[in-house]
Order: structure tokens, then C-alpha cells, then sequence
């Protein structure tokens, strides 16, 4: 196939699903055999829910949210150089309940890393939240980065360290059976004659419960993303670019056993190519097993000119580390192991440590990473 061909959904329904079958049963044999073995990550732990959280009615609170990190990568394939990233975040807030559908909270999102001459980064928060009986709306800062529940394709759990904080608008709805989450991120605004453009984010996260009871689940997720840029009143010479990400797919969990297979579509439709390709997809086979301390993973990747905004680059088709570089197909293995220990409700730590090989780069990638957290609430009247 000539290089840079788009692919049209149904060529790939035709042809990829029939061929990487034998992939997803070599996984499910897997995990029967070993027994400990999982796949689409759990990132409860960095959670903003604690930060978010309804108080007392007429109560003023103040709330401390902390995790410290230290994380390591090292990339032997050529998608990304490896790094190392020591220091903590902390987010001290002041909540006010004025009755049992409103709540203000403001505050400030602070972040430091060790061995940086910046002392701080700092960012203020401010939010106006909205309780209904269909969910939960959002003016100001989001319940945003890792507690969209995006899966890692189109959503890197590096961004809670690095784009933590959203701005925007945010709907966030949940039924007996569907949950959801519906946003606006709005990341660039411009003024007359700025020489850029503005920026925003928009997406939707979704996930139906087609079977759900104590003994099984059968989910069918629905995952979009749409990064624009653009705008009338600036004097930016680049073009406007509008990228979409896309996920579907099926899960089935029985007991503390997960398994599944998603779907990864990517289209660009900006007047020129943003990120080299027009168009792309991923399939990506997993299982997860998640035990009371213990949560361990294995996966497989597919993928054809697969490319993600805010993806995390171990799915991506364009290289970072080396400028111009891309490759067209992706095929990869992966594994996770984590430890999470509980201390008492208001302080967890978690470790864990994880490895990538690259089946056509013949490459191991390898990461290990340390997080510990705690949360206070502290009432003042």
C-alpha cells in the first residue's frame, strides 16, 4: 500500500478485525493462565473528585489536595526521549455550599518540581458547580485531564502532571445503567490582533451499561475529542485546524476480570495536514485484573497512522524524538503491574512500573513511576 493511503472504515472492518482475532484469544489465554494479568489502566488514584466534592450546606471548607510523583521513562524506541519527573502538586481550595445545588470553590493549582529553579507554577481556580437530579454543571475550572476517563490513546495519564487544569464549561450526567461527560476546554483565547490563534477542546465520554449486575458487566463505551483552532480577530498567518479523535468498543467484566477491545479512529480535516496524516486508526486488545492491592495489565496495539492530540505517545504514529519520522503501521505489547495501598481515607500511595515492546522497531520501552496523596478537608464554621 502506498505510503500515506488513507484507509476507509470499512477496508479496515474487512481486514484488520479477521487478522488480529488470533491476538485478542493469545491475550484471553493469557490472562486465564496467569491469573493476575490486565489491561485498560486504572487512574482512579489522581482523581480531582475530593476537590470537587459537595460540603455541608451554609459550611465554608477549606481543602488540601496533594500528590507527590516521581516518575521515569526510558525510551529505547525512537517515539519519545526519556525523562525523569520528581516533585509534588498541591491544590489549596476554599469551598462554600450555599445550599443543596450550589457550590463556589476557589483557589489555586501549584506545582513544583525538584531541582527547578521555578519555585512554583501557579495557576488560579475558580468554580461555580450546579447540582441537578440528571448530574453535575461546571462553570470555571473542570473535573477535567485524567477524570474524563478517556482511554490512554487519546488521553496520557502524563497529563495530570503536565495539563492538570481545564477551563470551560462541563456537564457531567449519570443514570443507573449510562454515565457521561460532556466538556468544553477552552485552552487559548485571543484578543484583536493577537499573532495567534485561539484554542479549545471539546469532547464527550460515555459509557452504557448493556448488562449490569453484581455478577456481570457488559459495556459499550463512547469516547470524541475535537481540538480547533482558529478565530477572526487575530493576525496569525497559520491555518485554522480542526482534528478529531474517536473511540469505540465493548468490555466485559466478570468479577474482579476485565477484558475488552477498542476501537481508535483518527481524522484530520484542517485546510492542510496538521501532524502529517490526513487520517489513521488503532485497535487495541486488553485485560485487567484488579485486586485490593494488587492491579496488573497486558495488552496489544494495532494500529495504522494513529495520531492523538493529547494521546499518550506510546500509541502515536509520529515520532517525537525524531523530527519528520512516522511510521505508518504499529504493532505492540505491553504490560503494567501496580501496588495501591490505602493508609486511611485521606492518604494512598501507588507504584507502578511498566514495559512496551515495539514488534516492528524490535525496541523495549520501560517506565516506573511512585505517587503518594493525601486529602484534607477542614471545616472553619
Amino acid at each position: 500500500m502506498p505510503k500515506g493511503k488513507p484507509i476507509k472504515i470499512i477496508d479496515y472492518f474487512r481486514g484488520r478485525l479477521a487478522f488480529n482475532l488470533k491476538h485478542f484469544v493469545a491475550i484471553l489465554l493469557c490472562i486465564f493462565v496467569y491469573n493476575s494479568l490486565t489491561a485498560q489502566t486504572d487512574n482512579s488514584f489522581f482523581t480531582q473528585k475530593e476537590t470537587f466534592a459537595k460540603t455541608s450546606p451554609k459550611k465554608l471548607t477549606l481543602r488540601l489536595a496533594h500528590i507527590g510523583h516521581f516518575q521515569n521513562h526510558e525510551f529505547n524506541s525512537n517515539l519519545q526521549h526519556g525523562y525523569t519527573l520528581p516533585g509534588f502538586q498541591l491544590i489549596p481550595t476554599m469551598a462554600y455550599q450555599l445550599d443543596s445545588q450550589l457550590l463556589i470553590f476557589a483557589g489555586a493549582s501549584l506545582q513544583r518540581l525538584y531541582g527547578d529553579a521555578q519555585w512554583f507554577q501557579a495557576e488560579p481556580m475558580l468554580t461555580l458547580s450546579y447540582f441537578t437530579k440528571w448530574g453535575r454543571f461546571n462553570f470555571g475550572n473542570l473535573q477535567g485531564s485524567l477524570d474524563h476517563q478517556l482511554p490512554e490513546t487519546m488521553m496520557g495519564y502524563g497529563q495530570v502532571l503536565q495539563n492538570r487544569q481545564e477551563t470551560g464549561l462541563q456537564f457531567l450526567g449519570n443514570t443507573r445503567n449510562t454515565s457521561y461527560d460532556l466538556w468544553l476546554d477552552w485552552q487559548k483565547a485571543i484578543r484583536p490582533d493577537d499573532p495567534f490563534k485561539e484554542r479549545f477542546v471539546t469532547g464527550f465520554s460515555g459509557n452504557w451499561k448493556a448488562i449490569n449486575n453484581k455478577h456481570l458487566q457488559l459495556a459499550i463505551p463512547a469516547y470524541l475529542s475535537i481540538f480547533h483552532s482558529g478565530g477572526e480577530i487575530d493576525l496569525s498567518t497559520g491555518i485554522n485546524a480542526t482534528q478529531y479523535n474517536f473511540n469505540t468498543g465493548l468490555s466485559c467484566t466478570l468479577g474482579k476480570i476485565k477484558a475488552g477491545i477498542l476501537f481508535d479512529f483518527y481524522e484530520d480535516e484542517s485546510a492542510q495536514s496538521i501532524d502529517t496524516f490526513r487520517d489513521g486508526w488503532g485497535q487495541r486488545a486488553y485485560l485487567q485484573y484488579t485486586g485490593k492491592v494488587l492491579q496488573s495489565e497486558l495488552g496489544y496495539w494495532d494500529a495504522h497512522q494513529f495520531q492523538a492530540p493529547q494521546g499518550e505517545v506510546m500509541y502515536q504514529s509520529l515520532s517525537r524524538k525524531e523530527m519528520g519520522r512516522s511510521y505508518f503501521f504499529r504493532k505492540m505489547y505491553w504490560t503494567r503491574w501496580s501496588l495501591r495501598k490505602s493508609f486511611n481515607p485521606q492518604a494512598e500511595a501507588l507504584f507502578r512500573c511498566g514495559t512496551w515492546y515495539d514488534v516492528h522497531q524490535n525496541t523495549l520501552d520501560f517506565s516506573v513511576e511512585i505517587y503518594v496523596k493525601w486529602n484534607l478537608d477542614i471545616k472553619l464554621n
